[in-house]
């Protein structure tokens, strides 16, 4: 079976943290970004499937990543 990829959407110049809205008063502007407000239910619901408790997210979260694996299809590609 042969997948069709989609040519990749070129990287912006722009920052993250200037394409969002990042409250200045808050002590982790990234991580609030990620799971702060109403509209960020479904990815705390994630992140309390893995194991976060409430005191967890008034924490910074720090994201160790790699974007390469044949686990999933959607992911199959990432390493070539």
């Amino acid at each position: 079976m042969t997948l069709a990829r989609t040519p990749a959407a070129p990287f912006s110049s722009t920052p993250f943290t200037a394409m969002c809205q990042i409250p200045s008063s808050t002590p982790r502007p990234h991580s609030s970004v990620v799971v702060d407000g109403n509209d960020r239910a479904p990815a705390r619901s994630m992140l309390r499937a893995v194991g976060f408790t409430d005191e967890d997210f008034q924490k910074p979260q720090i994201a160790v990543v790699s974007n390469a694996s044949d686990m999933t299809p959607c992911n199959v590609h990432l390493g070539e």
